[in-house]
């Protein structure tokens, strides 16, 4: 198969609409001692969008992006991602947004 038809397949598979998000943050907050960088976000990032985060310096976009990327840990709440990017995180039970990852104290 030529790399092109694998790319056209990529996207066309990418473009499915499968219901379920690729990425959904459930209630996340991270707190770095008195200062809450992120506070009780809740959101789902659809298969195949292009998702982007908007806002003024030091609202915790960068942190949200750690967290989502596992270089950081939540203070609180949990992450869904698919199963290729929770390697940072512990697995739990498989739920309808993938795998269900969870945060614990190492």
């Amino acid at each position: 198969m030529a790399v092109d038809e694998r790319i056209q397949q990529s996207l066309e598979r990418a473009a499915e609409s499968s219901g379920t998000p690729d990425i959904r943050l459930d209630r996340i907050t991270k707190s770095f001692g008195d200062i809450i960088a992120v506070d009780d976000l809740s959101l789902e990032i659809p298969r195949g969008s292009f998702f982007a985060l908007l806002g003024p310096s030091g609202c915790g976009k960068t942190t949200t992006l750690r967290m989502i990327g596992g270089f950081e840990e939540p203070t609180a709440g949990l992450i869904y991602t698919p199963s290729s990017l929770t390697s940072r995180f512990s697995r739990t039970s498989p739920s309808a947004c993938g795998e269900r990852a969870r945060v614990e104290e190492t």
